[in-house]
């Protein structure tokens, strides 16, 4: 089998393409004329390249052995609702940006998922990412029916990455080892954010929680949401977000002892540990 890549914008201004079926047989599809139906798009295709299918109107995708999915390839497909890529380890920075009638989304080994790439994705309502480590800066951001999120592998989280997921609840992050500014920013209904790594602290950016159910945007822990630790980095945690708590606070014009006081009992409000909650924490 060769490798067959389809390239940049691949089909921009295209109206119809003739593609090869599983069964050996062929099938013209209307591009931007409403396609419906799953297909293979290219069977041996193992890499999209950039803007291929940008604005296209594909309803969905099965590109068994693509292994990489270029930057924006299928960007702003507006009816696209599924995409089942088995193969692909890279997702491209805004590859599915805008698709906002995706609702299922199947890439078990994706390990990188770039800056972007599920922007405002508004129909999307569960993510499941086995093999992920990297999650882009924004690349979940508006992806507001989100509820359940799967990154069991994922050390790395971006800057506002879940930003504006207003429902998602609550978030295991077994691995992570960096939340990036603004991370959960604005996620109204998290209540919970578990940080279970027990090889180092989490390099948790003090604002990644502002604008949930555990901190208000103001700052202001609201007792009605919590982050879990491991029981031996609990004081570490309690040291990380004091410091950074404490740094923001001064800049706001806040004197520096009342600033340190206000953000130990900060850290201390919103922080848990785990062993201490066998009926949240599992």
């Amino acid at each position: 089998m060769a490798n067959v890549k389809l390239g940049n914008q691949t089909f921009e201004g295209v109206e119809s393409v003739k593609l090869n079926t599983t069964d050996g047989g062929t099938a013209t599809f209307t591009l931007g004329g409403g396609v419906t139906g799953e297909f293979v798009l290219c069977g041996e295709a193992t890499e999209v390249g950039e803007s291929a299918f940008y604005t296209e109107k594909i309803n969905g995708i099965y590109l068994p052995n693509a292994t990489n999915i270029g930057n924006s390839a299928f960007e702003y497909n507006y009816v696209l609702s599924s995409i089942n890529l088995p193969n692909a380890t890279n997702i491209g920075d805004d590859a599915f940006h805008s698709c906002d009638a995706l609702v299922n989304v199947d890439i078990p080994n994706a390990t990188n998922i770039g800056d972007r790439a599920f922007h405002s994705c508004t129909s999307l309502t569960s993510v499941d990412l086995p093999n992920a480590t990297n999650i882009g800066d924004y690349a979940f951001h508006s992806c507001t029916s989100l509820t359940s999120v799967d990154l069991p592998n994922a050390t790395n989280i971006g800057d506002r990455a879940f930003n504006g997921c207003t429902s998602l609840a609550s978030v295991d992050l077994p691995n992570a080892t960096s939340i990036g500014e603004s991370a959960f920013y604005g996620c109204a209904n998290l209540s919970s954010l578990i940080l279970r790594t027990t090889e180092s602290v989490c390099q948790l950016i003090v604002t990644a929680a502002l604008g949930t159910k555990i901190v208000t945007a103001e700052g202001v822990p609201t007792g009605e949401g919590f982050i879990y630790v491991p029981a031996k980095f609990y004081e570490d945690y309690v040291t990380l977000i004091a410091y950074q708590a404490a740094m923001l606070l001064v800049s706001q014009g806040m004197g520096e002892a009342e600033a340190q006081a206000t953000a130990d009992y900060i850290a201390r409000a919103i922080l848990r540990k785990i062993e201490d909650y066998p009926e949240i924490c599992g």
